[in-house]
């Protein structure tokens, strides 16, 4: 299915489901705002400081919903999380695997606990740790330094980090349910 020694999986939308622009359009239509702008005000402004540390989960939160409880927005958000295209894979523990992730340590390893495959991958590189987020190529160093050794592929459900990685010399690829079974489509360059 995937030919590849290790296999990097993006955590939201490969192997969870892909909930936080869901989630923040959502509230901000709940709360009577204008759902597009605050979407775009996460992905121009907060996101970025929010997964490399420089803002804390309440002080996102208080960025993006102002007066609002930052812990029942988390467990909101939380909540909401299912298995994605390939948590099977993971859950199976078969094969090695890293997880990729635009995402925050606090936030998404407790989630692989909730979730019961903490156990099944062998690297977890969030962009608090790794001080990057896909696409840019930082963010790929340590797959790029794993591929001189082995046969790496990247799987991401965003076709700018597939075209990205692909570009930076990795093999990437979406995820494509096809029957029963998952498959892999190659997104040229």
């Amino acid at each position: 299915m995937f030919d590849a020694e290790l296999l990097v999986l993006d955590a939201d939308g490969v192997v969870f489901s892909a909930e936080i622009d869901r989630f923040v359009r959502d509230r901000a239509e709940d709360r009577g705002g204008t759902p597009d702008r605050t979407l775009q005000r996460w992905h121009d402004d907060v996101s970025a400081r929010f997964w490399f540390g420089g803002l804390t989960p309440s002080q996102m939160w208080e960025e993006l919903f102002p007066g609002e409880n930052p812990a029942q927005l988390t467990a909101d958000l939380e909540r909401r999380y299912r298995p994605g295209p390939l948590f099977d894979l993971v859950a199976r523990g078969d094969r090695r695997i890293w997880l990729l992730a635009n995402d925050r340590s606090g936030w998404l390893l407790p989630r692989l606990r909730r979730f019961g495959i903490d156990g099944c991958v062998e690297q977890v590189l969030v962009s608090d740790q790794i001080g990057a987020a896909t696409p840019s190529v930082t963010a790929f160093a340590p797959l790029l330094e794993a591929a001189r050794f082995e046969r790496v592929l990247l799987v991401d459900d965003e076709p700018a980090v597939v075209t990205a990685a692909v570009r930076a010399g990795l093999d990437a690829c979406l995820p494509t349910a096809e029957r029963a079974s998952v498959t892999a489509r190659r997104v040229a360059a």
